[in-house]
This record gives structure tokens, sequence and C-alpha cells, in this order.
């Protein structure tokens, strides 16, 4: 009965197993940067892939359009697995060895129908919010050593925990990516490129070259970048001070670009802090004071680019330095 339902689960979230493609609701049109970064590496198969970023980031819309990407390919869909780490069904079915095991013996099984170790064509497996599931760094590990065909892509939202992770077992065998809320540049590319693709290659290209200029201290090259950008954006009747302004206030997670009504972005955004504090950080580090410790968080943040002391946070808070530390 237990197989049953981590099969069944397996289906639900894997639609592409009977449509051949990702469901439009979990794909964006629009693709950061970071997407086309990490597509270079599908196929590097001594390599996992582990993208680590806050909540609400994008990472899981960014696993979607890499396996629509590689369905575009012509992969068959049976060998894309996406392992939905916090899925509450597959965590309450109890199992004599760990979640993901069982689910990786169900999958060579009857989706798949061969195993890992004799395996006839490419696999790539997708492991959303992985920390949520017990020992899958030393799974991750013990597959990537036996060399079968299979890339592993993995996320997740608790930094420490896959850090942890990825330094024990997976030393020497895992990419770390952080993926941030939108970059200037992609927040940018969101608003204005939606109508000339064109212009991202454009974007990126520039970009590119005033960074490295910036790096070497060529000055020439920065002047020539700038120029061409100044001149690109009047010939396309582009705002970029005014979208850089409303970067700074309304912040880039890539939801809030959507939500126009400012009281209702605000709201996000407390509860995106809230849940974060709460479900990440005070309940996976044993905080002991919860409550000292989300004024801790809100006077930081209240304070960010000044300098700040130990001593002054803990005056403020009601608690000793060392605690503060």
């Amino acid at each position: 009965m237990d197989r049953l339902q981590i099969l069944d689960t397996l289906r639900k979230t894997n639609p592409w197993l009977t449509t051949g493609k990702v469901k439009k609701t979990q794909l964006e049109p629009f693709k950061r940067r970071e997407y086309f970064e990490i597509r270079q590496n599908l196929c590097d198969f001594n390599m996992a892939e582990l993208v680590v970023g806050a909540r609400r980031v994008g990472k899981s819309v960014l696993m979607y359009q890499l396996i629509q990407d590689l369905l575009d390919t012509g992969i068959d869909p049976k060998r894309i697995l996406f392992v939905q780490g916090d899925n509450p069904i597959l965590r309450e079915i109890p199992t004599e060895r760990t979640i993901l095991s069982e689910i990786l013996e169900i999958y060579q099984n009857y989706i798949l129908s061969e195993k890992f170790d004799s395996l006839t064509g490419n696999t790539y497996i997708f492991i959303d919010e992985a920390h949520s599931l017990e020992n899958w760094q030393l799974e991750v590990k013990t597959l990537i050593d036996l060399k079968p065909k299979i890339k592993f892509f993995i996320t997740g939202s608790s930094s420490s925990e896959l850090r942890r992770g990825s330094q024990s077992p997976l030393v020497g065998r895992v990419k770390i990516k952080i993926l941030p809320p939108f970059s200037f540049l992609d927040y940018f590319r969101f608003f204005y490129t939606k109508t000339n693709n064109n212009w991202s290659d454009f974007l990126f290209d520039n970009s590119r070259q005033f960074k490295q200029a910036f790096i070497q201290n060529d000055l020439d090259t920065i002047i020539k970048c700038a120029k061409k950008l100044t001149n690109f954006c009047k010939r396309n009747n582009l705002q970029p001070k005014t979208c850089f302004d409303r970067y700074l206030t309304t912040g880039s997670f890539p939801y809030v670009l959507t939500i126009k009504n400012p009281e209702e972005r605000s709201r996000y955004l407390g509860d995106l802090l809230s849940m974060t504090v709460s479900r990440d950080i005070i309940t996976k580090a044993k905080i002991r004071d919860p409550q000292a410790f989300e004024r801790l968080i809100v006077n930081i943040c209240l304070n960010v680019s000044s300098r700040i002391s130990y001593k002054t946070l803990g005056d403020k808070i009601g608690i000793d330095e060392r605690s503060i530390i």
C-alpha cells in the first residue's frame, strides 16, 4: 500500500510521464541568467548540481524550465524524475529504509523499467528541497560513485544543512550555485525583454564585457560599455534609472515583481520573512529565545549599510553581548 502511495505521488508530481511536457502553471517564460549557466552543465554526469537559495527566489521554476528544456531536446520523459522533498505525503509514509531510497527503487522498477547499474540512456534526477529528505547526500554520493548515466540537480532553502551535506560525503562531487533574488540585470531584462528577446543577448554581452573590464581596471572599455548601453537605452526608449529606483524600493523576489499593490507586496514580504525566520532558522537552529532573535533580525535590517556593534545591538534588545554574537 505504501509503495502504491509513493508511485501515485510520483506520477502526480511528474506529469510529463503521461503528457510529455511540464504543466504551464509550473513554468515561467522568463529565464534568469543562472538558467543559462546551469544548462551548460547538463552533460557533466560526474558532478551533481546543488542550487541553494532562499524561499521564493525561483528554485523550483528553474528546475521545471530545465526539465522542459530536456523534453524539448528529445529526452524520454521517463528518464526525468522530479522528487519533491517537502511533499507532505512522502514525508508521512513509513518506510524501513530512507524515503529517498524507496522512491529511487520504485522509480527503477515501475517507471524507468531499468536498474541504475545497467542504464541504456542518460537519466536526470531533480531533487527539490533536498534537506527535507533524510540522508539524501549519502544516496546521491553512492550513485555518483557507481558512475551510472545519471545527472543530479538538487535544490534547497536550508543553506546550512545543504552545505553540510555537500561538504562531507559529496565533497568533490557537487557544484554549488547560489541562487539569489534577481540581480538588477535580470530585473531590467524581466521588464524590458518581453517584447524583444534579442535585447537579452546585448545586455548579457555588454554586462559581461563591463564586468571583465572593471576587474582588469580597463577604463577605456568601461567607458565604451557605458556609452553603448546609454545609446541602446535611448534608441529603444528604455529608462534604466526609473527601473533601478523601482528595483531598490520594491525588492527583487520574482513573485514580488508581479504584485502592483504596495500593501499586498509589503504583506507578502512580511510573511516571507516570518516563514524564513520561524521555520528555516529558529526551528532548525534551535534558537532558545525566538522573540529576541526576531528583534535582532529587525534591528540588523534597520541598520543595513551602517556600522553597528554587538554591544549596541545587545543594549537595544536587552540581552548580553555574547548572546548577540
